[in-house]
């Protein structure tokens, strides 16, 4: 083979394939990441008491500072889900804007 051909093989994207192909377009991918992310958060939201107290018996944290430790978990983990919401609301407004555009052609 000659260097400037490129099998199919190598021209697919390296990204993992979550669905059909012509529904994940890069914004449709962008989304469903990001709605993944808040599925994530949203359980380890539910679960970092557990989590905390996990970290205490296997020596991670101190004892007296469990409670510290959940606070702070869920602070991060409250940052996260607001960054995950605006992107997504700038996501959905570039949307809107792409469909409006179109629509008055």
């Amino acid at each position: 083979m000659t260097e400037g051909c490129r099998t199919p093989e190598a021209t697919r994207s390296r990204l993992p394939r979550l669905g059909h192909s012509g529904r994940l377009r890069s914004g449709t991918r962008t989304f469903t990441m990001l709605l993944l992310g808040h599925f994530l958060v949203f359980v380890l939201a539910m679960s970092h008491d557990e989590i905390a107290l996990q970290a205490v018996e296997s020596g991670w944290i101190r004892p007296g500072q469990a409670e510290l430790a959940e606070l702070g978990m869920g602070l991060v983990l409250f940052m996260i889900w607001g960054w995950l919401s605006v992107r997504v609301a700038g996501l959905l407004q570039e949307a809107r804007a792409a469909s409006n555009g179109k629509a008055k052609r």
